[in-house]
């Protein structure tokens, strides 16, 4: 999983803030049209360990 986090971290890392602003929305759009809400990404993200 930290290979993952640090490849994930390193993608986002090359993206501007806004950019970054711009692709959270994009994925809480998707997350949202397969039926899924931000909260419970959240949820899962701190059953994981992720903050």
């Amino acid at each position: 999983m930290s290979d993952h986090v640090a490849n994930e971290a390193r993608l986002i890392g090359a993206l501007r803030p806004d950019e970054q602003e711009q692709l959270a929305g994009l994925l809480r759009t998707m997350l949202t049209a397969l039926g899924d809400t931000p909260t419970d990404a959240r949820r899962r993200r701190s059953d994981h360990g992720a903050p």
